[in-house]
């Protein structure tokens, strides 16, 4: 779904233009943890984790008529959940960078 077009409220537009950007580059972690590229203390992703992965990044429904209140308040959900999925993550890690990465990712 594409929330940009679908909402009217500019200034949910402008925030939604902010997370995205802010989730692409937490996107672009999570392939380089998936893909090895921080080998230090790196774990082995498995196929649950990649369907937990697959599970959280679900899309809001969020109707062209939602209001700020309703956006805010989903993405306010989003983020929490965000930042336990990263939390948990990062807590199953010995400390390194990689483990460094993921608690920055859930303080973003």
């Amino acid at each position: 779904m594409d929330l940009y077009n679908t909402v009217e409220d500019k200034v949910a537009k402008n925030t939604l233009v902010f997370l995205a950007d802010e989730e692409r580059k937490h996107r672009a972690c999570l392939i380089k943890y998936r893909d090895g590229v921080y080998p230090e203390n790196a774990m082995t992703v498995s196929e649950e984790t990649t369907a937990k992965i697959k599970e959280f990044s679900g899309k809001p429904k969020i109707k062209k008529t939602s209001t700020t209140k309703d956006i805010f308040l989903v993405a306010a959900d989003r983020e929490l959940s965000a930042y336990n999925f990263y939390k948990k993550l990062a807590d199953i890690h010995p400390s390194g960078e990689v483990r460094d990465l993921l608690l920055r990712m859930a303080q973003e």
